[in-house]
C-alpha cells in the first residue's frame, strides 16, 4: 500500500479534528461550562428583580475541599512515584532513576502548581490533562558589555554560540595619559629608565571594545506543562487515551515562538490560525470567564507582526505509513498549511478522571454531581431568604377611602407618622404571607446531606462542627472511614492511570535525548546522574496511601509496629532486618509530613559494608590445626610442669638454706650467752679473793 499523499494526509487529520472537536463540542464543552460558572458561582440566569439572587456555592465547597487531600496523597513524601527494575542489570539504576525523575518533577518544573492544575481540572472539567515533553529549544538572548580588553573579548569570544552584532573600538583613556606622561619625562630619565620608556611607547595603545553579543545557549531538558481540558481533543470513538486514533490540542503560539521551534519565517508568518468557533460555538473555559471584560487587540490591530498569536492544532495521530501499520505521528497544523509531520513512537499526553466512567476517556467530575445539588440549594436559599424578607416587609392592604398617605407609608424610618382618616385597623392591614424559611432550612440541610452522600466529601473532613449529624466518636469514625475510602479510591484510580503514564513518560523521554552526564543535589550532597545506560522498560510505582486516612490513627499504629521490630530485634529474629525498621520509619515520618528521611536515618542499602573475612577453613585444615594445637598443649603442659619442679626445688633448697642460717644463728645466741656468763662467775670471783682497799688521807685533810 502506497503512503499517502500530503494533502490525503490533511485531509484526513482535518476530519478527525473537526469529528473530534464536533463531539466535543456537543456531548463535553455543555457541562464543563456549567460547572465553571457554578465553581465562579456565577449568577444562574433564573434571577427576578427585586428577589434574592444569592447563588450557593457548592461546587466550589466540594472541588476546594477535596483537592488538599488529594494533593497530599501525592506530595506529602519524599518521592512521588519510584521505579522497579525489570531485571537484573536494572537494579542498581532503578533508586538512581527514581531521585532524578522526582527531582525533575519538584525542582525543574514547579511540580506542586502542576499538580494542583490538573487535579483542580479533573475535579472541574471531567479530565485533568498535562503534557511532557523534551524541550531543546535553544534560549537566544542579547547582551551588552562596555569597556572590555582585548583579552577579555577573547575569552567571551571564544564561548560556544557566541555572535557580535555590533561593537566599537576606542583607545584607552588612562593608557593615552600613562603614554604621554613617559613621553614628557623621558629626557629627565636616566638611560636604563629611558630606554624601558621607549620599549613601553613602542608598543600599540591599549584599545577596548564596546559589544552587543547575541548568546544562544542550549537549555535541553524535559518540559511539563498543563492542557486546558476545553482544548484537548481526543478520538470520539476511542475508548481509551491508548487506545485513541487521535490526540492533541488546540495551541495557542506567537509566531515568534514557531520561528524558535525551528519553523521558516516564511510559513511562520504566513500560517492561519483554526477557527476554533466554527467547531466549538459559544465554547467558555473557565480562564474566560474569570478574565475581565477589558478590550484588546484583534489580529488587524496587532502592529508587532512576530507577537501576532495563532491558534494551531498540535498533537498526534495515527495513520498508515505505507506497510499497512498504523504508525503515530506527530503533527503542527494551521488553516492553510501543516508545518510540522514527523515520525513519533507514541503521544506524550497523560490524562487523569476522578469517576471513570467504562469505554471512555471523559469520566466524571465531582463538579458534575454537585452541580444539581448546588442549583436546588441555589433556589432554596433564594426562597428561604426572600421569605425573611417578606416577613420583615410585609405587603400591605390600603384603603383608600380613608385617604391613607402613600407616601408616609412607603416610608419605613423609625418613628415616622402615617396621615390618614379614621381609625388605623379600616385604613390598612398587612397580606397575611406563609412564613417558609424554617421548611427551606430542612430542604438545605437534606440537599446538603445528599451531597455528602454523592461525593464523599463530608462535613468533617471539611474541618465543620457537625450538629445536625451522629456526634458519637464511632459514628463519626465510620463517616470520616466511609469518606476516606472514598478520596483514597479516587486517588488509587489518578495514580493508576495519569500519575503512572507521567511517570513512564519521562523516564522514556529521558533515557532517549539526555545524552550527557548531569550533576545534580540530592540530600545535601551533588551526585551525577548519567540516563544513558538507563532501561526505559522499568515500570513505575506511585506511593498511594498515606495522607488520605486520619494521620494519629496512622502514626500509632506505625509506632507499635516499630515497638514489635524492636522487641524482635532484640530477641534474634530473623523475620527482619535493618531494612525493614528503615522502610518503618520512613512510613512514620511520611505520615507525620515530615520530609528528609535521610536527615534522620542512614538507609541501610546505601551503608558500605565492612570488608569481608577470610574464607572459612577446610575440615582437614581445622583437624590439623587441632592436632597441632593438642601437641603444642602438651609441650606447653611439659616445660610448664618442669618450670614448676624447678621452681619448687628452688624453693625448697631457699628453705633449708634458711633453716641453716636460723640453726646458725641459735648456735651463735647460746655461745655469747655462756660466753657472758662465764665472765661474769670470773668477775664474782676475783672480787671473793681480794680485800677491799682503806681509802689513803689527802694532804692538809682534817679529822674530827
Amino acid at each position: 500500500m502506497a503512503k499517502p499523499s500530503a494533502e490525503t494526509f490533511d485531509k484526513l487529520l482535518d476530519h478527525e479534528i473537526e469529528q473530534a472537536t464536533t463531539w466535543q463540542n456537543h456531548a463535553i464543552n455543555p457541562d464543563r461550562e456549567r460547572n465553571y460558572a457554578h465553581y465562579l458561582g456565577l449568577p444562574d440566569g433564573k434571577e427576578v428583580e427585586g428577589r434574592s439572587q444569592i447563588v450557593s456555592w457548592d461546587v466550589f465547597e466540594v472541588v476546594e475541599s477535596a483537592l488538599p487531600s488529594l494533593l497530599d496523597v501525592f506530595l506529602s513524601g519524599d518521592n512521588i512515584g519510584e521505579y522497579e527494575p525489570t531485571g537484573v542489570e536494572d537494579e542498581q539504576f532503578a533508586s538512581q532513576a527514581t531521585d532524578y525523575i522526582n527531582h525533575i518533577v519538584k525542582k525543574q518544573n514547579p511540580g506542586f502548581l502542576i499538580f494542583n492544575t490538573w487535579f483542580k481540572d479533573a475535579l472541574l472539567a471531567k479530565v485533568g490533562v498535562v503534557r511532557a515533553f523534551w524541550n531543546d529549544a535553544d534560549k537566544v538572548t542579547t547582551e551588552e558589555y562596555t569597556g572590555l580588553d582585548e583579552m577579555q573579548l577573547t575569552q567571551m569570544l571564544q564561548q560556544e554560540s557566541v555572535e557580535v552584532l555590533e561593537h566599537q573600538v576606542y583607545p584607552d583613556e588612562q593608557d593615552a595619559m600613562q603614554r604621554e606622561q613617559l613621553a614628557s619625562g623621558l629626557m629627565a630619565m636616566a638611560p636604563e629608565a629611558a630606554a624601558q620608556a621607549q620599549q613601553q611607547l613602542a608598543q600599540p595603545p591599549r584599545m577596548l571594545y564596546d559589544v552587543k553579543l547575541k548568546i544562544t545557549r542550549k537549555k535541553g531538558q524535559v518540559t511539563i506543562r498543563n492542557v486546558r481540558p476545553e482544548t484537548f481533543l481526543v478520538s470520539r470513538r476511542a475508548c481509551s487515551i491508548y487506545d485513541s486514533a487521535l490526540v492533541g490540542q488546540y495551541a495557542t503560539l506567537r509566531r515568534s515562538d514557531l520561528v524558535e521551534m525551528g519553523i521558516p519565517k516564511a510559513k511562520a508568518f504566513a500560517v492561519q490560525s483554526y477557527d476554533m468557533n466554527a467547531h466549538i460555538a459559544g465554547a467558555e473555559s473557565m480562564k474566560s470567564l474569570a478574565d475581565d471584560e477589558t478590550e484588546s487587540l484583534t489580529d488587524d490591530q496587532t502592529f508587532d507582526k512576530a507577537m501576532e498569536e495563532v491558534t494551531l492544532f498540535e498533537g498526534f495521530i495515527q495513520c498508515d505509513g505505507g506497510d499497512g501499520i498504523a504508525e503515530w505521528r506527530y503533527v503542527l497544523r494551521g488553516a492553510n498549511m501543516t508545518l510540522k509531520n514527523e515520525e513519533s513512537d507514541g503521544h506524550d499526553y497523560c490524562v487523569i478522571t476522578p469517576i471513570p466512567i467504562p469505554h471512555r476517556v471523559h469520566g466524571l467530575a465531582l463538579a458534575d454531581v454537585t452541580a444539581p445539588i448546588q442549583a436546588t440549594n441555589t433556589a432554596l436559599t433564594r426562597q428561604y431568604l426572600d421569605s425573611l424578607y417578606l416577613a420583615n416587609n410585609p405587603r400591605t392592604y390600603v384603603n383608600m377611602l380613608a385617604k391613607v398617605n402613600l407616601g408616609d407609608l412607603l416610608d419605613n424610618r423609625i418613628g415616622g407618622l402615617v396621615r390618614g382618616n379614621g381609625p388605623m385597623m379600616d385604613a390598612v392591614s398587612p397580606l397575611v404571607t406563609n412564613m417558609v424559611a424554617a421548611p427551606a432550612l430542612q430542604g438545605i440541610e437534606f440537599m446538603d446531606t445528599r451531597r455528602e452522600i454523592r461525593t464523599g466529601i463530608t462535613r468533617y473532613n471539611q474541618g465543620l462542627e457537625a450538629d445536625t449529624l451522629n456526634k458519637t466518636a464511632t459514628g463519626v469514625t465510620k463517616i470520616m472511614t466511609a469518606s476516606q475510602q472514598r478520596m483514597q479510591m479516587m486517588a488509587r484510580i489518578m495514580a493508576e492511570t495519569g500519575v503512572k503514564d507521567l511517570f513512564k513518560l519521562l523516564l522514556k523521554l529521558v533515557c532517549k535525548h539526555q545524552d550527557r552526564e548531569t550533576t545534580i543535589r540530592l540530600r545535601n550532597e551533588w551526585v551525577p546522574i548519567d540516563p544513558r545506560a538507563w532501561s526505559d522498560e522499568m515500570d513505575a510505582t506511585v506511593n498511594v496511601g498515606l495522607g488520605t486516612g486520619d494521620k494519629s490513627e496512622t502514626i500509632m499504629n506505625l509506632q507499635m509496629i516499630i515497638n514489635e521490630q524492636k522487641l524482635m530485634m532484640q530477641a534474634g529474629s530473623t523475620m527482619l532486618d535493618p531494612s525493614k525498621m528503615y522502610n518503618a520509619y520512613s512510613a512514620l515520618l511520611k505520615a507525620m509530613n515530615i520530609k528528609g528521611l535521610d536527615k534522620f536515618f542512614n538507609d541501610p542499602a546505601k551503608v558500605q559494608a565492612p570488608p569481608p573475612g577470610p574464607p572459612p577453613p577446610l575440615p582437614e585444615q581445622i583437624l590439623a590445626d587441632a592436632q597441632v594445637k593438642i601437641e603444642q598443649m602438651k609441650i606447653d603442659g611439659q616445660r610448664e610442669k618442669a618450670e614448676a619442679d624447678r621452681r619448687i626445688a628452688e624453693i625448697q633448697l631457699q628453705m633449708k638454706e634458711i633453716e641453716l642460717k636460723i640453726k646458725q644463728g641459735e648456735l651463735q645466741l647460746k655461745a655469747a650467752v655462756a660466753e657472758r656468763e662465764q665472765d661474769r662467775k670470773d668477775f664474782e670471783a676475783q672480787n671473793r679473793q681480794q680485800p677491799p682497799a682503806m681509802p689513803q688521807p689527802q694532804p692538809g685533810a682534817q679529822y674530827e
